[in-house]
């Protein structure tokens, strides 16, 4: 547990609290990170009815989510060895930079869907998983680390 101060300020933490807040923080960076990898390796599209899967990893832009994906569990591991601000900032701005691919793809993805059903639908398209699950790892991503970042501030500045 913390120490309390009066007059309503930031409880201090010990240097314990820390250190299980960054075990925390780092283990959440990984996870989010392994959940983009796992969406970059998953089926993005199907074609007639599930015959055909397209995974993310065929294009650009799927690796480009894998490799993201990686630096974020680099980074996550990054923290478990030195906890800093400097590393949680360029976690916060992958996470962001990951989120706003994120959902430029899905975008992306659910026009191709539409012009696929309405120009070729014999092709019988689906849209996979792959793209939600990378969209989810970003997103919880971007939660985590911009919440340490706040926190980190804040405390910084207290």
């Amino acid at each position: 547990m913390g120490t309390y101060s009066f007059a309503g300020a930031a409880p201090a933490l010990s240097a314990r609290d820390t250190g299980s807040r960054s075990w925390r923080l780092a283990t959440a960076t990984v996870v989010s990170g392994a959940a983009v990898i796992v969406g970059s390796l998953l089926p993005w599209i199907t074609l007639f009815a599930g015959l055909y899967t397209y995974r993310g990893i065929i294009g650009l832009n799927g690796r480009l989510m894998l490799v993201g994906g990686v630096l974020a569990i680099a980074g996550g591991v990054w923290l478990l060895v030195r906890d800093s601000l400097a590393v949680r900032r360029a976690l916060g701005l992958l996470a962001l930079v990951l989120l706003s691919f994120a959902v430029w793809l899905l975008v992306q993805q659910y026009a191709m869907y539409q012009d696929m059903l309405a120009n070729q639908p014999m092709t019988v398209p689906g849209i996979g998983p792959g793209l939600f699950v990378a969209s989810a790892g970003a997103l919880l991503l971007a939660l985590v680390t911009l919440g340490s970042v706040w926190s980190g501030t804040a405390r910084a500045s207290a």
